[in-house]
């Protein structure tokens, strides 16, 4: 599902196109009259006048540059009350993104119209619209609405086979950017419960954890849920409510059959309560919590003595900190004394399992190249960036661990398991026998602790581990202890490299001595 900002374009069209009421209601909220825009334009009002009753569209090859106009325009043009509404109901904070977003809103509603006019001949959507067939990629154009762009409150309910699609499919469907993460801003009041059937034959246990755990990041910024649904098996549905629903019996794996489109409000409202009802707290996948929340109770705690303690991490997490920079990393935290004394005696604990319980632990290896160069670590959920005097700390207690005989076994994980998701960052898992959970590296922070909420869920998550530590290449996952020494040793030099570019110790005369020495950075790192 793709969300954007923009203004509802809800009621009843009987005439007039979604572009050309977007239009009216944006120029209505801040007053702007027809021949005022039309100057703006260079344009005849006559143009306008069309425009907004819906006699014509801007033409295609000048859309882009029409709608900047307007939109500049109108943010421009706007009163203090005028933005103010604006602000809320797209959701922004500051006039060049209020730009941008409904600039975005004008081109897809135009896009939108205009692909009716090349479909069905008509400017408008008629309220129901019936397909004996469609392939999947075809019915995947038609799931995208326009009104999914009303961020200010919207309310999602999907069901869909997911798993025994294709993924190039499901990526498409997910929306997952494999590229990169882009920033996001919070949508508290979008709300997308998507059900999926997790019932199915064989498994790919890899792809689907990363994948599920990809989506779940991609979804920090709204309130997204995932429930386990046997009744999703072989339909693709998909409601807005009180605005559309697309519905469909999928065979094949890539057609789809008795294809319902639907704007008519009674529909959809019965298609989304009816879905509602199978969005049942027993069936809920993964329940969000907070660090703060995990900390203060004692969930983690609990999940620290509990047994048979696997960890997958993807980022450095605040586990392998000696105790005197724990204590340090502390200060950086807006917390009482209380909570901080708190928390360092849980960090003595953590001390305590590292050395005598059994605990495996994967490590990415990118997770200590990207520390050992940006110094990042995730301190309970917290963003801190280390020198490179406590980043040497860290990598030489890991050291120890390993050094000391206990019960701890570390491999390193070489490279990705999945191409499709290796620009994306690496997921932290932590199971036990009592609590599980994962530590999404998403931007919006608060939003990155989801728990395994049922026990499909936490079945799935073991498998996906289990088959990450026994996987058979050891060049992909290294449990050597002399290769991972190997590798740490590595991580130090590139710390103590870093540390005599800071101290200037290594003096760059020129433009070429810099380049060689990112050069060394990066050899170092290989």
């Amino acid at each position: 599902m793709k969300l954007c900002t923009g203004l509802t374009c809800g009621g009843k069209m009987e005439k007039k196109n979604r572009f050309s009421i977007l239009l009216e209601r944006l120029m209505g909220t801040v007053n702007l009259k027809n021949a005022t825009l039309a100057a703006e334009l260079q344009y005849d009002v006559s143009y306008i006048s069309k425009w907004i009753n819906g006699k014509t569209l801007p033409s295609e090859k000048s859309v882009a540059q029409i709608l900047h106009v307007i939109s500049d325009y109108i943010v421009e043009s706007a009163t203090s009350a005028a933005l103010k509404t604006l602000y809320i109901e797209y959701q922004v904070d500051v006039p060049e993104d209020l730009k941008q977003a409904i600039y975005d809103n004008l081109e897809a509603e135009y896009f939108y119209v205009k692909g009716l006019t090349k479909t069905i001949g008509a400017d408008v959507a008629p309220e129901t619209q019936n397909y004996a067939k469609l392939t999947l990629y075809q019915f995947l154009k038609k799931m995208s609405h326009p009104a999914l762009r009303q961020v200010k409150s919207l309310n999602v309910i999907a069901a869909i086979d997911l798993l025994n699609m294709e993924h190039d499919v499901r990526l498409q469907i997910a929306q997952i950017d494999t590229a990169s993460q882009i920033l996001q801003r919070d949508f508290p009041e979008v709300h997308f419960s998507l059900l999926i059937n997790f019932d199915i034959g064989e498994k790919d246990y890899i792809y689907d954890c990363i994948f599920i755990i990809n989506m779940l990041t991609n979804y920090t910024h709204i309130n997204f849920k995932i429930y386990n649904c046997i009744h999703s098996y072989d339909k693709i549905v998909f409601c807005a409510k009180d605005a559309y629903c697309i519905t469909s019996m999928l065979l094949g794996g890539n057609l789809c059959y008795q294809v319902t489109i639907s704007e008519d409000k009674k529909m959809c409202k019965t298609v989304y309560q009816r879905l509602a009802t199978l969005c049942t707290r027993e069936e809920l996948m993964f329940r969000k919590c907070t660090m703060r929340n995990l900390l203060q109770g004692s969930d983690y705690i609990s999940q620290m003595l509990s047994e048979n303690l696997c960890w997958l991490l993807g980022h450095m997490t605040e586990h392998f900190l000696p105790e005197e920079l724990h204590k340090e990393l502390l200060e950086y935290l807006d917390i009482s004394d209380a909570e901080r004394e708190k928390m360092q005696n849980i960090h003595l604990l953590v001390e305590e399992v590292l050395k005598k319980s059994h605990v495996r632990i994967l490590l990415y290896e990118t997770a200590l190249s990207q520390f050992a160069i940006s110094g990042e670590l995730d301190f309970y959920n917290n963003k801190i960036l280390l020198d490179t005097r406590q980043r040497e700390q860290c990598l030489s207690y890991i050291q120890n661990i390993i050094h000391e005989e206990n019960a701890m076994e570390l491999r390193i994980i070489h490279g990705h398991f999945v191409m499709d998701f290796q620009f994306n960052a690496n997921p932290s898992l932590f199971l036990s026998n009592n609590l599980c959970y994962l530590r999404l590296d998403s931007k919006n922070i608060q939003n990155n602790v989801t728990l395994l909420n049922i026990n499909i869920a936490k079945k799935m998550f073991r498998c996906f581990f289990e088959e990450i530590w026994s996987h058979s290449e050891e060049d992909v996952v290294i449990s050597d202890w002399r290769k991972i020494e190997s590798i740490l040793k590595h991580m130090k030099q590139s710390v103590a490299l870093l540390k005599k570019v800071d101290k200037g110790i290594i003096e760059l005369n020129n433009f070429d001595n810099v380049l060689k020495s990112k050069e060394v950075i990066k050899n170092l790192l290989k």
